[in-house]
């Protein structure tokens, strides 16, 4: 259950995650940091469209929700992709 939002209605800075956060939590799909640093990478668009991101200092930060949401959106415009092409 996501935490309640901070007065703006953003995200705490607790609830956010460092990658070797987010690799650990998602081992199952993601079984390397390289493998999780990958598809941060690929699926940066949909990061940001998603406000999944978020540099702080020198490190990134990604909202594990919004990493959902984010990852989704990608797999199902692949798909979308995929479709239009056979």
């Amino acid at each position: 259950m996501p935490a309640d939002p901070g007065p703006d209605g953003l995200p705490k800075l607790s609830d956010w995650l460092t990658v070797e956060q987010l690799q650990e939590r998602y081992r199952e799909y993601y079984p390397s940091i390289n493998s999780i640093r990958w598809a941060l990478r690929v699926n940066r668009p949909h990061l940001l469209k998603r406000e999944a991101l978020a540099p702080v200092g020198r490190r990134k930060l990604i909202h594990p929700e919004r990493f959902e949401a984010a990852v989704i959106d990608a797999g199902i415009a692949a798909a979308g992709n995929e479709a239009e092409a056979a």
